[in-house]
């Protein structure tokens, strides 16, 4: 009894804790998501973000928004988060 109810614990705290993306969009015929997002403090135009495109995880990668990348996950955060 005890071991059932652990396991149940144990599956709804994986289940919560799995990461879901902050925000989704169809772009150029991609699916690009954002998982997690950070603004510089001391540079307001660079952002840090962890992207999925397609729904494959790609590497954490620094967007300077100044240097307008013309890459898709670039340009899509940078027109989206900018202020």
């Amino acid at each position: 009894m005890l071991r059932t109810l652990c396991l149940i614990v144990a599956f709804l705290f994986l289940t919560a804790c799995t990461a879901s993306p902050l925000y989704c969009s169809n772009r150029a015929g991609h699916q690009i998501c954002i998982i997690e997002l950070q603004r510089s403090a001391k540079n307001y135009w660079e952002y840090r973000a962890q992207t999925t495109l397609d729904g494959i995880r790609q590497p954490p990668v620094k967007y300077d928004c100044r240097a307008k990348r013309h890459d898709i996950l670039g340009q899509w955060v940078c027109d989206r988060f900018r202020s």
